[in-house]
């Protein structure tokens, strides 16, 4: 059996074995009930907004680039197809652009930029598209990384933080989904130091992979 035959063969198993799944309920019977866990992640984009004050005067700094995002939802339906959690999501870009007094300067691997939220969520999926509409309300905060010779660790304070999202999954079985979302996040935070007054504000755009046990 050469690598096609296989591939083939294993391409029929994966499609049987979820044509089993699928017949174990007519999908317009199945709805999303008690227990409820979400995994995300894909590709993040977005800027940062810094502005510091002090003495000397006030700088105002763009952060801009591309990442990695990953979201974590753990709760359980209030009632059918209504979902409450706690949510963490977690964004990071590496080599960000930086814009600053007009002019733009790109930055090594060695700089990278986190971003957390930390919140409660709500989820509602209209089935039987099985579509879901969804946000997030917390806190949340951002996190300066740098490494090699000279590597520190900067974390802001935490400030308003929130997610709205949509979603849209395709049932594996009883209580399994997988699919692909969209979501806009924002997140606002402080930096006060003495003799120093920092804020930071920025908002990403999120592309996901899902999958959903509920």
């Amino acid at each position: 059996m050469d690598l096609r035959q296989i591939t083939m063969l294993g391409c029929l198993l994966l499609t049987s074995a979820i044509s089993a799944q699928q017949g174990l309920a007519p999908s317009n019977d199945r709805a999303h009930k008690g227990f409820h866990f979400t995994l995300g992640m894909g590709p993040v984009y977005g800027h940062i907004h810094d502005k510091a004050s002090d003495a000397s005067g006030t700088m105002e700094v763009r952060y801009k680039g591309t990442g990695f995002g990953l979201e974590l939802r753990l709760g359980g339906a209030v009632k059918e197809n209504l979902v409450l959690s706690f949510d963490m999501v977690s964004r990071a870009i590496t080599s960000p652009q930086i814009s600053y007094a007009g002019n733009d300067y790109n930055t090594s691997d060695d700089l990278s930029i986190g971003e957390v939220t930390y919140g409660a969520g709500i989820t509602y999926f209209l089935m039987p598209s099985n579509i879901s509409f969804g946000g997030t309300l917390g806190v949340g905060s951002y996190v300066f990384n740098v490494t090699g010779d000279n590597s520190t660790t900067m974390r802001t304070d935490y400030g308003f933080s929130g997610v709205l999202r949509v979603g849209k999954t395709w049932w594996l079985g009883r209580a399994v989904n997988m699919g692909a979302g969209l979501s806009y996040s924002y997140t606002e935070a402080p930096n006060n130091e003495k003799d120093l007054k920092e804020n930071l504000w920025g908002d990403r755009f999120m592309a996901s992979i899902l999958f959903m046990v509920h």
